[in-house]
């Protein structure tokens, strides 16, 4: 017990209120792989070869027109596989960023209120305000270097009249510390 008086009375009680400005930046929209478009189908990549001269001696001409026509379908198909692809892809891209540009102004909303809020306590710290002072004083004590199965209740009065602030800081009474160190 003495040693947890020694340690909280021989740190620095003080609390820099500029610490407490938060400055934290929110993490830039990632939307993977999926944030890229895929290439569209290229034609070039389905038209199938000229046959050659000699070829069209043999009546190769009508099967070229024929695979002509299939890699006309073929690709017409792929290009509305892909048109739908990318149509689903671009919703989703939106509503993420959607959801984003939302997570972030809130996120920017929040670090507003609390700096806009440690400022007016630093502003009512120097004014004396009962609830700035109450507040930096609770902030304070709530860091006292106690083990974590310690309980404490902590209650504080400030006037700022006096400028006397009144603390009550209780611990356990000594019977919580049992009266055998250990067993074998």
């Amino acid at each position: 017990m003495e040693s947890i008086l020694r340690r909280g009375l021989d740190r620095e009680a003080a609390i820099d209120l500029k610490a407490l400005v938060r400055g934290d930046e929110f993490p830039p929209l990632d939307l993977g792989a999926y944030g890229v478009a895929a290439p569209p189908p290229v034609w070039s990549d389905y038209v199938p070869h000229e046959p050659s001269a000699l070829a069209g001696f043999f009546g190769t001409k009508s099967r070229h027109e024929q695979r002509l026509a299939v890699a006309r379908d073929e690709f017409k198909r792929a290009k509305a596989d892909y048109d739908r692809a990318e149509a689903t892809r671009q919703e989703w891209v939106h509503e993420q960023t959607s959801r984003y540009e939302a997570a972030l102004r809130a996120h920017d909303d929040e670090v507003a209120r609390h700096n806009s809020r440690i400022a007016q306590i630093a502003s009512g710290l120097r004014n004396r305000d009962r609830e700035s002072v109450q507040w930096y004083l609770e902030l304070a004590l709530s860091r006292t270097l106690l083990p974590e199965e310690v309980p404490y209740v902590v209650e504080l009065a400030y006037t700022p009249q006096g400028e006397q602030a009144v603390v009550r800081f209780e611990l356990p009474s000594v019977g919580v510390i049992p009266a055998v160190d250990s067993y074998t």
